[in-house]
C-alpha cells in the first residue's frame, strides 16, 4: 500500500467514525494529487459530489468508503492491519 493509500485509509476511518467532517476530508482530497488514483475514479467522484445535507447519501458514501478500506491489502503496519481485521472492535461496522 502506498503512502497515499495509507494516509487515505486513516482519514477514511476517521470520516466513517464521525471524527472527521466531510469538508475536512474534501480539503485533504483536493490537496492530494494522487487521491483520484487512490480511490479510483468512481469513488473519487462520489466523494467530491456527495451532498452532505442528505443523510442517505452520506450513509452510502461511508458504507462505500468502509468497503474500500477493508478491501485494501495488508500493509505491514501492525496497527493498521489489526484495525482492518477487527473493525467491529472499534465500532466501525456498527454505524
Amino acid at each position: 500500500m502506498s503512502h497515499s493509500r495509507s494516509a487515505a485509509a486513516w482519514r477514511v476511518w476517521g470520516f466513517v467514525q464521525g471524527e472527521i467532517a466531510h469538508e475536512d476530508l474534501l480539503t485533504w482530497i483536493y490537496s492530494d494529487e494522487g487521491s483520484e488514483r487512490t480511490f479510483r475514479p468512481s469513488l473519487h467522484h462520489a466523494l467530491i459530489f456527495a451532498d452532505p445535507s442528505d443523510p442517505h447519501v452520506m450513509y452510502r458514501l461511508k458504507e462505500r468508503l468502509f468497503e474500500w478500506a477493508v478491501s485494501l491489502p495488508r500493509t505491514g503496519c501492525r496497527y493498521w492491519d489489526y484495525l482492518q481485521r477487527h473493525q467491529m472492535a472499534f465500532g466501525v461496522g456498527s454505524r
